[in-house]
């Protein structure tokens, strides 16, 4: 692997870091909403006075709206990382697989979008980071792929079990809130749609954790397909076409998929390290 591919590996990889950054904090965002749309249904119930429960509803309105804002804006900066980090380790991929170095002007662009400095990109750039031992071509390339495929797959699986036990909780919090909601009738009107409004504003969170949860689920199960055509695909002899094909639908899934859940792989990558050998030693 040339220099300039490992400086590839090293600016997606940071990439990837500032994007698990921002979603740290809009992941605690999202468990505020339901707090606070507990508590303001909650608290309005205890005052009988509804221009006294009005304000508290209001207030409530107020900073769920205010945390939804923040933490869609934090999800778009987060959105927009992982998109960068995955194109660039596209490009990582084509180049380490036909021993392509990127030339000056394709690799300054993709340099200058990146805001950290270079000793980041030193502290994450990794020599070896694919483990094939091929001579570049499309034999390699191949090989390359079927190892991000076989990471890909057990990445999104692990997400997907991570979330699981979010959605139960979110879903806790949802059936909660509207038990309460019951529980706190109110003879006027107002006071029970303004109560409604942020309920549906914390049902939002639900949605997402749900709608993250089929994501993981759907994207595993593609990268499955993946490495089924990649086994296929190693007893053709003329290999390009496909290749090319195969490596497209890998980018659509990975494209679409959302950012993988905090210790999917960090916790597991020596445990995906030994498991990949030990598939290959196997073949």
């Amino acid at each position: 692997m040339n220099n300039r591919t490992v400086d590839l590996i090293g600016i997606y990889r940071a990439s990837f870091d500032y994007a698990t950054f921002y979603r740290k904090f809009s992941r605690t965002i999202e468990w505020l909403l339901p707090i606070a749309t507990i508590f303001g249904v909650v608290a309005s119930g205890y005052w009988s006075d509804p221009s006294v429960s009005s304000c508290i509803l209001v207030g409530t309105s107020l900073v769920n709206l205010v945390l939804t804002i923040v933490c869609f804006c934090l999800w778009s900066k987060q959105e927009n990382l992982r998109r960068y980090a995955e194109t660039v380790r596209r490009v990582a991929l084509l180049c380490d697989g036909y021993g392509y170095s990127l030339p000056d002007y394709h690799f300054r662009k993709i340099r200058l979008t990146f805001k950290g400095d270079d000793s980041e990109i030193a502290a994450k750039g990794i020599q070896n980071y694919f483990a094939s031992k091929l001579s570049p071509g499309d034999d390699r390339m191949l090989e390359c792929l079927s190892e991000c495929a076989f990471w890909s797959t057990d990445i999104y699986d692990h997400s997907k079990k991570q979330v699981r036990w979010r959605l139960v909780l979110a879903a806790i919090a949802s059936v909660t809130s509207l038990f309460l909601l019951v529980q706190f009738l109110s003879s006027d009107l107002l006071v029970n749609f303004a109560r409604c409004g942020i309920i549906l504003i914390s049902a939002l969170f639900t949605w997402e954790v749900l709608s993250a949860w089929r994501s993981f689920a759907s994207a595993k199960q593609k990268c499955d397909l993946i490495s089924e055509r990649i086994e296929g695909l190693k007893k053709q002899s003329e290999k390009r076409i496909e290749l090319m094909h195969i490596l497209g639908d890998y980018n659509a899934i990975v494209e679409l998929a959302p950012l993988p859940e905090t210790g999917a792989y960090d916790n597991r990558k020596d445990r995906l390290t030994e498991a990949w050998e030990t598939s290959q030693s196997n073949t």
